[in-house]
């Protein structure tokens, strides 16, 4: 559908921005978090070795220990990632991310390979960004994410917007009562999208 250009469109790693990305009306551009979804970790550092790295130049180690908290990691700050189960892996990568404490956070398929715990901890901390005052432009395809996270929706088809708008108004055009129904329902539509 093209979810993951879209976020490296906006971050700048690829393509050219000529207005470039604008921040609650100001002229100043915010500063950005891409977490993409396959982010690695440096094999022979630590997971605290890797929280600090990451972060060194935001030289925020107040914002890294609340990351560490968030995401309950201090029983695995001392293992290095080969010893990590994928959920493990995904929750440092999120921590990585949430720890520089950007204007706006790109996330790409975030709770992707994390168990039921390490996923309700991760909805926490997104919801907790956003309600500080954070932009977070979530990519996914699970749609429980979405209902439980996503108050706006930009669905994406072969690279193009086949619908954006409030999740309530998407719910209320096309019934059900929830988002999932709903979504069923604009899949069956003619500009149904072959992915979300």
């Amino acid at each position: 559908a093209g979810k993951t250009t879209f976020l490296r469109l906006l971050s700048g790693l690829v393509g050219a921005r000529k207005q470039g990305v604008r921040w609650r009306g100001g002229n100043k551009a915010p500063m950005l978090g891409y977490l993409p979804a396959s982010f690695g970790l440096i094999p022979e550092f630590t997971v605290h070795e890797n929280l600090r790295a990451s972060c060194a130049d935001v030289g925020d180690r107040n914002s890294m220990e609340k990351a560490i908290e968030m995401m309950q990691l201090p029983r695995l700050l001392q293992k290095r990632p080969s010893e990590l189960s994928l959920g493990e892996g995904q929750r440092v990568r999120f921590a990585i991310a949430i720890s520089r404490s950007p204007d706006v956070y790109l996330l790409d398929e975030p709770v992707s390979n994390m168990d039921i715990d390490a996923t309700i901890l991760a909805i926490d901390a997104m919801q907790r960004v956003a309600e500080s005052g954070h932009g977070v432009v979530l990519v996914t395809h699970d749609l429980a994410t979405v209902d439980s996270l996503c108050p706006n929706l930009l669905i994406l088809d072969a690279g193009r917007v086949v619908h954006q708008g409030t999740k309530a108004h998407f719910i209320e055009r096309f019934g059900g009562g929830s988002f999932a129904v709903a979504y069923r329902r604009f899949m069956g539509t003619d500009n149904a999208p072959c992915s979300n």
